[in-house]
């Protein structure tokens, strides 16, 4: 189990076995601050107020939770999932037979880059692409099918966890989106997943067990 603190807070949050938490920050100039706090953290690798830890071991926010501010936006293509999946690729290539396929290709992209120079007016060298830059030209991409948001939310979710092993989501705004019959059934396929969860909204609109709410005088009420 992981424990999310800030500086400010008495509570906590806990992330453990597909656990779900429903945070209310009624002020939403208090709400605005600590999104861009956490946000920061999250994305940019910042310092700041939040810490996650476990068993009194700090660990990186950065590494261990991913933010979702706007479902619709949502990128399967985002550079970490991208440089991921580059990085898998190349280790791939380790195979002996690949190996064998990449040297021929090395010699034709050789040859075409000689020709080019020969026709150029003026007088240029090149250099010969490594292994891991030609994996990247060819921009591979996940595949995904989902037929409406909910699905693109929970597969997103799925392949952040799969590909980058972060297992702890922050998702903001959620009742902007969805019914509460669609986030109810959200949280379910989450939980079975082992996906943790703290939605951060402004007003409570529907019914997760465990709730904290920091009320418009920045009160925390459990």
């Amino acid at each position: 189990m992981s424990t999310l603190r800030h500086y400010n807070w008495e509570h906590e949050i806990n992330f453990n076995d597909g656990s779900i938490t429903h945070l209310f920050l009624e002020n939403p100039i208090t709400m605005r601050g600590y999104v861009y706090e956490l946000f920061d953290q999250i994305e940019n690798g910042a310092e700041g107020n939040f810490v996650l830890s476990q068993d009194a071991t700090e660990l990186s926010i950065q590494k261990n939770i991913a933010i979702i501010t706007d479902p619709i936006n949502l990128k399967f293509d985002e550079k970490k999932i991208n440089a991921k999946i580059n990085k898998d690729l190349l280790t791939v290539t380790n195979n002996p037979e690949l190996q064998k396929d990449f040297f021929p290709l090395i010699s034709l992209l050789e040859q075409y880059a000689m020709q080019i120079v020969d026709d150029y007016k003026m007088s240029i060298s090149y250099e010969i692409p490594e292994q891991a830059s030609i994996i990247k030209m060819l921009g591979f991409h996940i595949n995904t099918e989902y037929s409406n948001l909910s699905d693109k939310l929970l597969e997103w979710m799925n392949i952040t966890h799969d590909l980058l092993g972060i297992g702890n989501f922050i998702i903001l705004n959620l009742n902007m989106f969805f019914s509460n019959e669609e986030i109810s059934l959200l949280c379910s396929e989450c939980s079975s997943l082992k996906h943790n969860l703290l939605l951060i909204d402004q007003y409570n609109r529907y019914e997760i067990p465990k709730s904290i709410t920091i009320d418009i005088d920045n009160c925390e009420l459990f």
